[in-house]
């Protein structure tokens, strides 16, 4: 109307700015979508995917694919979607299965070679002796991945070619990182997991299974050298982090058969899944309400609630720990509720419950499992008929988990150390990779978990060792009475040398001598009367001998350490290993007995003046390493942690510290004395209590 062509309305600059701001809102309301692995994926490519599919019958009219964070792939909404209605569908003849695999002549031949040849019984041999139990891939999906390996390498000749050219060449799991991103997971139970899964892709397909049968059957469309470790770890990839799984279809409605013709018994139920082409690249939000369903030969979408124009289209993959997200999809959630720690025990029987993989989980307690399982290891007589000994097995479990925890928190804070990548409060900072953010965010994911273990299951132990205190019975005064006189002598030696301690060994059961009050001592001993590694290398002839004796770990040398302090049958350590040798008898323990038979009596013969035959027997050396073993503290002594025996005729029962019912503290030396090492008790102990 002023004479400027194609001017636009006032009408049309209100409405667009209109839409601008409903976008802008829509964008900001939305939830932050996490980047798929279909990152390297072109927009032609997928729009020629999405052409191929509704071309074959698809229903894609309500979704479009678009940019996610992260210069990821998502799924939007082309218009409102409300709750109940489907979102898109597929036909099941798209997706990729088992069963078209078998079709292919590559997946059908594959898989007679595995039906007439060997591996049809050992499957999974080889892994099991890596440590990977199950296998990282089933002979169902070993199948697949020959099918996904060679359509590929067939490249536009492939009648699969939309699909395969729409994923990306390279994924964002742990199975691609470089060696330096690598390190920021080295320690954990992550890192030691991809290592492996690397080697068996390795040696037990690439260069066994998979070499094996292109050699023997040169399937059409792959050529030299033929399945590498780069093809595979590309089809493995591609199918975990797509795969949807068959569970959640009702595959008893198809028409396809799911039969693999293998009979492997140690194999888990099979575990192969279908990939869903379009539809996998819907990115994860924990807790969406999405149903998957296969109704009329297609899979289709539901929506959980309405979804509005425009906004993003989430799945949702399960309730997956960090540790299972990284592994298939290559990210991490912040906080994520599903935090778990795998625990694998060793155990010499592949049926027993010790060999099984046990989870620890956030606010949760061990679960009955890993309690079980730690006292099949550590205390196998369940029906002993003294009084509370379930619940002490329990205790002593227990307090093995407990330990067990603190070592893996101070394994991770060791490993830490050697991580370049430190949590700056801000995890989107552009400073920080992608892949460096997944590994902080793991890291911190299981420490928390740890941290939240250990507190559940001192809570535990706390409730199980003042039950079974309830249940122990007390030793009559006059016979705790006694009993201290017998002791009188070696008392007078332990006074000597400023050591005290309130408990005796009486008929093999450690009872209090004294009542004792809360917060006060049940043991105090000074720093310069217990054994360190400080003070045995200020011997230099035994230092120097020790150079001969080669392979013996800190615990062994201070055993040695002991016999020699002995060797004139006089001093502390001398009348302390008395006791122990007339308190109980040496032991059978098979180990114990071949480290003597290793030791001695070849160090006798080389230096008797140091381990003279009379003393170096195996009652001593028995006694020696029962000592060690019950009376060694870990202590931080001027910034070092350091080992430190205490010089006592009984053991310290470990439920006390374990278990809540005492602790520990080191007292500051006063003018003319010495720093001292305490145990004191937490709760009223009377005298005459039998500590387990």
């Amino acid at each position: 109307s002023n004479g400027v062509k194609n001017a636009p309305s006032t009408k049309r600059i209100e409405e667009t700015k209109r839409k601008r701001k409903k976008m802008k809102k829509q964008k900001q309301k939305g939830p932050l979508s996490l980047p798929s692995s279909s990152s390297s994926s072109s927009s032609r490519e997928v729009e020629c995917l999405r052409t191929w599919l509704v071309d074959r019958g698809a229903r894609l009219d309500a979704i479009r694919a678009g940019l996610a964070s992260g210069n990821g792939l998502g799924l939007y909404a082309t218009r409102e979607i409300k709750a109940g209605e489907e979102i898109a569908a597929v036909p099941f003849d798209c997706t990729v299965t088992e069963a078209v695999a078998r079709k292919t002549e590559a997946g059908r031949g594959f898989a007679d070679f595995l039906e007439g040849g060997r591996y049809r019984e050992t499957w999974g041999a080889a892994e099991r002796e890596m440590g990977l139990c199950p296998p990282i891939m089933t002979p169902c999906e070993a199948t697949v991945f020959v099918f996904l390996m060679v359509e590929r390498a067939k490249g536009a000749t492939s009648s699969w070619a939309s699909y395969l050219q729409s994923l990306p060449s390279r994924y964002d799991d742990p199975l691609w990182w470089t060696d330096g991103e690598m390190q920021e997971i080295a320690g954990t139970n992550l890192g030691n997991t991809v290592a492996l899964q690397l080697r068996a892709l390795r040696e037990v397909y690439v260069e066994g299974i998979f070499r094996e049968f292109y050699e023997k059957c040169k399937p059409k469309g792959m050529a030299a050298p033929g399945f590498t470790l780069e093809k595979l770890r590309w089809a493995y990839s591609a199918y975990r982090s797509r795969a949807f799984p068959r569970a959640l279809i009702d595959i008893s409605t198809a028409t396809e058969s799911t039969s693999s013709g293998l009979d492997v018994k140690e194999l888990p139920a099979r575990r192969v899944g279908c990939m869903l082409p379009f539809l996998d690249l819907g990115n994860h939000a924990y807790g969406q309400k999405i149903t998957w369903r296969l109704e009329r030969g297609y899979v289709c979408f539901i929506a959980g609630d309405t979804i509005p124009n425009r906004a993003q289209i989430f799945n949702n993959y399960g309730a997956k720990s960090n540790e299972s997200l990284l592994l298939s999809y290559g990210f991490a959630l912040e906080s994520n509720p599903q935090d778990e720690f795998k625990v694998r025990l060793g155990g010499g029987n592949p049926n027993s419950i010790a060999t099984l993989d046990h989870y620890l989980s956030i606010d949760e307690p061990p679960p009955e499992s890993l309690i079980k399982a730690v006292a099949q290891l550590t205390s196998p007589a369940w029906a002993d008929e003294a009084p509370g000994a379930e619940l002490n097995h329990r205790i002593r479990s227990l307090a093995a988990i407990q330990k067990s925890i603190k070592s893996r928190i101070e394994g991770l804070e060791r490993a830490e150390s050697k991580w370049k990548l430190k949590p700056t409060g801000n995890r989107d900072s552009a400073r920080i990779p992608q892949r460096g953010r997944a590994a902080i965010i793991y890291r911190d994911g299981q420490l928390r978990v740890l941290q939240s273990s250990l507190k559940e299951t001192t809570v535990m132990l706390r409730s199980h060792a003042k039950s079974l205190m309830k249940l122990m019975p007390r030793i009559d005064q006059d016979k705790v009475a006694k009993a201290l006189d017998r002791c009188e002598k070696h008392a007078k030696i332990l006074k000597k040398n400023g050591i005290m301690s309130f408990l005796a060994n009486i008929d093999g059961r450690i009872v209090a001598t004294k009542s004792i009050a809360r917060n006060s001592a049940v043991v105090s001993c000074p720093l310069s009367s217990m054994l360190t590694e400080q003070k045995i290398r200020q011997d230099a002839r035994f230092t120097l001998l020790l150079q001969l004796v080669a392979g013996i770990d800190a615990e062994t040398v201070m055993v040695l350490f002991i016999l020699f302090s002995c060797r004139s049958g006089k001093g502390l350590w001398s009348k302390v290993l008395h006791e122990w040798v007339k308190n109980k008898p040496g032991t059978a323990d098979k180990s114990t007995q071949q480290l003597f038979r290793d030791l001695f009596p070849a160090l006798s013969e080389y230096s008797p003046e140091i381990f003279p035959t009379v003393v170096c027997t195996w009652e001593n050396f028995d006694a020696a390493v029962r000592l060690v073993d019950g009376l060694a503290v870990r202590l931080v002594l001027k910034g070092r942690e350091v080992t430190c025996v205490l010089p006592l005729a009984t053991p310290i029962p470990t439920f006390l510290e374990a278990g809540g019912l005492a602790s520990n503290r080191i007292t500051p030396s006063k003018p003319g004395n010495d720093c001292r090492y305490e145990i004191y008790s937490l709760s009223d102990i009377e005298i005459g209590s039998v500590l387990p």
